[in-house]
């Protein structure tokens, strides 16, 4: 009898954890669902058994579709990923090497492009710009490959790490040169259609795809949703990848087991190079564990992909929703599996007024290649940082803001006269910092 009771048990057990951590994590991120700081779908294996794969919210407000666990979303920086994979795998093949400077294999004949390898750009040691200006104008892909290379440096590559899109950029024209054919149809044949990607694609910014969730960004003080405007993604390669959370976790078990890439390439992309970084990856610690993993943020769309390795973790989430709701949900999925109290949310609920106080419009670098940007428009205050877009900065007291695209509280710094010379920010974390105010032109 006893014996029969085990079984019992070890039978009914996963069901029962299984249940536990659906009902916990739905009762946790009700109030994000409900006050329209997130929509999307997760999914969380561990020791690959599935613990939770669901979805939240609305994949097309208008027509009143829910999300579903198949629905695509674009997945932003994640993107890196398969570029970096590609270029791994041309290596592999004995196409091009990385220690080669760039103009090897692009008809670029410019200091850049000779000082700067391929490795650089894998790594974020390029020096090539963060971002495409927004007043350069839309060329083909080589022609701003060209116009990144023929700037100077922001250093001298190799010398440090600077986060930079335009670099995988470049990346993706590499790709283009060595293989004769285009970046996306390059990633399909290569890389999603081999894995069993069917729900994976590259994405052009403007027409949506099958099963494409619709990017809402948050609108009003009153929690309300607007359609994120479209626009041609101007970073492929470092952009532009839309996929499922279930085609998300098979990328990340694939890597992880050997599948992609040799397994000296293997080790490079998933290793740390020094500098927290590894190839289309980060490296850092969440929830006391080691782990390999990226975010991503784009027009209308967030997402992070996570793998700890000491736990055979994976965690994925992708969504609909421009905020920085998600990183709430990077730490309250692990601690599901792992143990610990779910974080406390900490936002402001509905009923906020539209900011509306001009002294605050104006410029204020964070750091090189970063700048925010305040402006008043018709509604009100809309801010935005360097390469994004204008998103509402919304009243919650006296002289307070807060910035729903990031989950940030803002409080503006004033001399004797009443005057704004700093940014207060507070970060969905509770990290505080001040960001100078960039001085007005004189005429």
């Amino acid at each position: 009898m006893k014996k029969l009771l085990m079984i019992v048990l070890l039978i009914l057990l996963p069901s029962a954890c299984l249940a536990d951590v659906g009902s916990r994590f739905d009762s946790w991120v009700a109030p994000l669902v409900e006050d329209r700081h997130l929509a999307g779908a997760v999914l969380v294996k561990h020791r690959g058994e599935v613990l939770l794969h669901r979805a939240y919210g609305e994949a097309d407000r208008e027509r009143r579709l829910a999300n579903r666990v198949t629905s695509r979303f674009a997945v932003g920086s994640i993107s890196k990923q398969f570029t970096a994979a590609a270029i791994l795998r041309l290596r592999d093949g004995g196409r091009l090497r990385l220690d080669d400077p760039v103009a090897r294999y692009l008809s670029v004949e410019t200091a850049t492009a000779r000082a700067v390898r391929v490795i650089d750009l894998l790594n974020h040691r390029s020096g090539i710009r963060r971002d495409l200006p927004e007043d350069w104008p839309e060329k083909s892909r080589l022609e701003t490959c060209r116009r990144l290379l023929d700037a100077e440096p922001e250093f001298d590559p190799g010398s440090r790490t600077s986060y930079s899109n335009g670099g995988f950029v470049v990346l993706a024209c590499v790709v283009e040169a060595v293989t004769e054919e285009s970046f996306e149809e390059h990633l399909r044949r290569t890389l999603f259609r081999p894995l069993g990607l069917s729900g994976t694609d590259v994405w052009d910014g403007l027409e949506g795809l099958a099963q494409q969730a619709v990017g809402y960004d948050p609108g009003g003080p009153r929690g309300e949703l607007r359609p994120a405007p479209r626009r041609r993604l101007r970073h492929p390669g470092a952009d532009g990848v839309v996929s499922t959370v279930a085609d998300l976790a098979r990328w990340t078990e694939a890597l992880v087991a050997g599948e992609v890439l040799s397994e000296r390439s293997t080790a490079e992309m998933l290793g740390d190079a020094g500098n927290g970084r590894g190839f289309g990856v980060a490296f850092y610690r969440r929830a006391g564990r080691s782990v390999i993993g990226h975010d991503g943020v784009t027009t209308g769309y967030t997402a992070f992909l996570e793998w700890y390795p000491q736990d055979e973790l994976l965690v994925a989430y992708a969504g609909n929703i421009r905020t920085s709701g998600f990183e709430f949900l990077e730490d309250a999925l692990p601690r599901l599996v792992l143990g610990g109290e779910l974080p406390e949310l900490d936002h402001p609920r509905r009923g906020l007024s539209w900011g509306r106080d001009d002294s605050l419009t104006g410029k204020y670098p964070v750091h090189d290649g970063l700048e925010i940007d305040i402006v008043r428009h018709s509604r009100g205050l809309e801010l935005k940082g360097t390469g994004g877009y204008f998103t509402p900065l919304l009243e919650v007291g006296e002289d307070a803001y807060w910035y729903p695209a990031l989950f940030a509280r803002v409080r503006p710094l004033r001399n004797a006269h009443g005057e704004v010379t700093a940014l207060q920010w507070r970060s969905v974390h509770g990290q505080e910092f001040e960001i100078p105010r960039r001085p007005p032109l004189q005429p």
